[in-house]
């Protein structure tokens, strides 16, 4: 039998008490945790508890059809980090069960289980082990949406060993996340035309800065697509030095070619290389670009002239570069164009977050408003 080591979490996870960023949490279901006995190479004899608030989880499906975690928290400083892969034998799909017998992933036989834990600089030659997959279920396109599983490493061929438990439930980031970005539904609304983004310590893009950009400061230009996408490019390229600047894409794309509308589109992955089926989203700028990204992006505002064109445009979006699970660190931003102002979501429109109602926007008289400076709050940009 596998030996377990028992875990109590307590979680509180107020969102509706007060809809404050900083009270949101990923870890009611999230977690890896490890207690290494003494003379395991790995742990060092100690015992572990980690959640997302210790900083960023990245999950994936392994190229061995298995599951692989993630733990770092470079982006604020740490030194810290930890891997874990879970593979079946002969690259079947992993489900729940018991896999004994388990060998060094990626290098174990093909009818051996695959498994490795590793991190802070210390990983195993050799390894046997065994772990057991208590749930596992997938979304529609295959990707991890829940998961949970225990195991034991030996190293070395050592006695000592080191047991670990990990649980993910994407939901939980994604529930975080979708408040994140309904809180930019009350930024920049009194500009007409504006473009804001704030960035977490982590993500490549906007390399953890924000930035709030209007007409005078930068050159709005908007053009649709021959597959009805909307593309944004803002620069300040007519009006600057070459050390002054700035310049940043914007592009959406609903799946199926189709025209962009008001509403929710999840699940988007990057413009211009994904499926017909989802949803299509790019931010870059500055020399940087992702190479894979996940995200998801709301148009609270779009109309067109009687050639097609963009007469008018309102959009949230969140990015998570070289993430298509959208787990890790993001961009969050919005774009408007000739919209109208004070466009604020009904509390019904929070409320359908979480499965309570539907999101019904309140429009306000357009006017415009001078750009100016501000911070946000320190923990709005804390994962």
């Amino acid at each position: 039998m596998l030996k377990k080591a028992l875990f109590f979490v307590t979680t509180t996870l107020s969102v509706l008490a007060s809809l404050s960023v900083a009270n949101l949490s990923a870890n009611a279901a999230n977690f890896l945790s490890f207690t290494s006995e003494p003379g395991d190479f790995i742990g060092q004899g100690r015992s572990q508890f980690y959640t997302p608030d210790d900083r960023y989880f990245r999950v994936s499906r392994n190229f061995d059809n298995g599951f692989t975690l993630g733990f770092n928290d470079f982006a604020f400083g740490g030194r810290t980090w930890w891997s874990l892969d879970l593979a079946a034998a002969n690259n079947q799909t992993l489900t729940p069960g018991n896999y004994e017998g388990a060998t060094r992933f990626p290098f174990q036989d093909s009818s051996e289980p695959g498994l490795s834990f590793s991190g802070n600089g210390r990983g195993c030659n050799r390894l046997t082990g065994q772990f057991n997959v208590e749930e596992f279920v997938y979304d529609s396109y295959g990707e991890p949406e829940r998961f949970k599983a225990d195991f034991e490493q030996h190293c070395e061929g050592k006695e000592a060993a080191l047991f670990g438990q990990v649980e993910f439930d994407r939901s939980e980031f994604d529930r975080a996340n979708m408040a994140r970005l309904m809180a930019l539904s009350e930024e920049i609304q009194e500009y007409d035309t504006a473009f804001y983004f704030y960035s977490q310590p982590g993500d490549y893009i906007g390399g953890g800065n924000e930035q709030l950009l209007t007409p005078e400061e930068v050159d709005f230009r908007v053009t649709m697509g021959r597959n009805n996408n909307v593309s944004f490019r803002l620069d300040n390229i007519s009006n600057s030095q070459p050390g002054d600047r700035i310049w940043w894409n914007l592009n959406f794309a609903a799946p199926e070619r189709s025209l962009l509308a008001p509403g929710w589109y999840d699940r988007a992955i990057r413009y211009p290389f994904q499926p017909n089926d989802r949803p299509g989203l790019s931010f870059s700028g500055n020399g940087r670009g992702c190479n894979r990204l996940g995200g998801r992006f709301n148009i609270l505002e779009a109309a067109y002239d009687v050639n097609g064109d963009i007469k008018s445009f309102d959009a949230i979006f969140e990015q998570h570069c070289e993430d298509e699970l959208a787990i890790g660190p993001a961009s969050f931003g919005r774009i408007r164009y000739n919209a109208e102002v004070e466009s604020t979501p009904e509390p019904s429109a929070v409320l359908g977050l979480f499965g309570i109602g539907s999101c019904l926007l309140s429009l306000g008289q357009r006017r415009g408003k001078k750009a100016t400076a501000r911070k946000l709050p320190r923990e709005k940009l804390m994962y």
